[in-house]
């Protein structure tokens, strides 16, 4: 089901949604002045749910709204056409499945992770369910957005995880306290990225918007008794490398590492090196486009070539 509030929601907005709905549905749809529930969405076709969204989106009266399903519900953003319209439109984000096919993964090499460190964890769609569902005893979530964090800590509690996740308002990166830049993207909130390497420059005179963020290294944020027991994941727009740079103890214990791996967004955040030093130690890692294929470490740098240097990427784990 989808709930939307506002201050004010008048009748032609109310009629403007209602008319990519079918018309089997419309009868159990009530609208009050500040409310509009519609039952049983996500039973409806994809296409009139994404309609839907980019109808409420368009309205700049309305900012947030919540989403549920039969799992999980959030609080979502709808100026946010990534991550929040994915969990509108099925609501479980697609890459939570790339998290589970890790644990299989994992789980075969005779390992079972206790704990999840969700390095970008946007507004919890991967931690949240994570931990909700069973699959991790607690998860330890970086977020360094404002608007993302509130929403995650939302979320966590919406879904009674709050005890289970615990939640830091800034960045992973190499130094133990670090001001950074946040690059931020009007319509992907999980898009924002750190300014670094050699085009942290240019990057800083461009158009987009800047926010000032704080950084910690992981080795200052997890307990050396928590390292052991975890799985890293890790979706920061290119600035992996410097991360784990941060994540020594993590490094020296193998501990699963899973990563976006976008060559055009590393290669722009001077991120490439710092990547393949730092997960150099490793032994193997599995593309999750092609989880059976399991590929020795030193194969990693010609994946660059592999994928190419435009808006292609995959997801990696690396054991």
């Amino acid at each position: 089901m989808l709930y939307l509030s506002d201050r004010i929601i008048s009748g032609s907005f109310a009629d403007s949604l209602l008319k990519w709905l079918p018309s089997t549905l419309k009868a159990s749809i009530s609208c009050r002045l500040e409310e509009i529930v519609v039952r049983s969405l996500e039973q409806t076709e994809t296409w009139r749910r994404w309609r839907l969204f980019d109808e409420i989106s368009e309205r700049s009266n309305l900012s947030l709204f919540c989403v549920g399903s039969s799992s999980e519900h959030y609080v979502i953003n709808c100026r946010d056409k990534h991550i929040s319209r994915e969990l509108f439109l099925g609501g479980e984000q697609r890459d939570f499945q790339k998290l589970l096919a890790s644990i299989d993964i994992i789980a075969q090499k005779g390992r079972r992770p206790t704990l999840l460190v969700d390095v970008g964890a946007n507004l919890g769609s991967i931690c949240i369910p994570a931990v909700a569902r069973g699959h991790f005893a607690k998860a330890i979530a970086i977020e360094p957005h404002p608007l993302n964090c509130r929403l995650l800590r939302a979320n966590a509690a919406l879904n009674g995880v709050q005890d289970r996740v615990a939640i830091f308002e800034m960045a992973a990166g190499a130094q133990p306290e670090e001001a950074l830049e946040l690059e931020l993207s009007t319509d992907n909130w999980g898009d924002h990225r750190i300014a670094s390497g050699s085009n942290a420059q240019s990057q800083s005179s461009s158009s987009c918007e800047r926010l000032q963020v704080q950084s910690k290294r992981l080795d200052d944020i997890l307990s050396l008794t928590e390292v052991g027991e975890a799985l890293l994941w890790i979706d920061v727009q290119g600035y992996e490398g410097h991360v784990l740079r941060g994540a020594r103890a993590l490094l020296e214990s193998k501990t699963p590492i899973c990563i976006e791996f976008w060559p055009y967004a590393l290669e722009r955040s001077g991120s490439i090196e710092p990547l393949l030093e730092s997960v150099g130690g490793y032994e193997t890692f599995y593309d999750l486009a092609q989880p059976d294929r399991r590929r020795p470490i030193d194969e990693l740098r010609l994946l660059f070539d592999e994928i190419g240097y435009g808006e292609q990427q995959t997801d990696i784990l690396i054991l």
